[in-house]
């Protein structure tokens, strides 16, 4: 199967961002970071616990109370994680930041899978 393109615009892509990101947070047993980008919904931190807990005791019984790093995840988790990070970093560069030391700065690759090509509109600042 050859590369499917898809064209999306920057609210788009942000909205991609956060289920990548839930995606990958639910795999690596972190819920309460999953948790938090619920929309319209403000679940205090205990609640965010109680519910990690029972849902790590029973998807992550050996975690014991820890969470697995992103190469220890799936290749699946690892690709979207990867795949985050080439997008975050588009939007880095179109905002024009000059800023260098934030994570959406680089692209630092967790897996040996190809990365996704991302192209957007460059912002120049002359």
């Amino acid at each position: 199967m050859g590369p499917v393109k898809i064209e999306i615009d920057a609210k788009q892509a942000n909205i991609l961002l956060k289920a990548i990101e839930v995606y990958t947070r639910l795999n690596s047993g972190q819920l309460h970071i999953a948790l938090e980008f619920l929309e319209d919904k403000n679940l205090s931190w205990e609640e965010m616990q109680i519910l990690e807990t029972h849902f790590n005791g029973i998807v992550f019984p050996e975690l014991h109370g820890a969470y697995y790093g992103i190469r220890q995840c799936h290749e699946n988790v690892q690709i979207a994680f990867d795949m985050k990070q080439v997008i975050r970093h588009q939007l880095w560069k179109e905002r024009g930041s000059k800023v260098d030391y934030t994570v959406d700065a680089y692209v630092t690759p967790v897996n040996e899978y190809p990365l996704v090509k991302v192209e957007g509109d460059e912002y120049h600042n002359n």
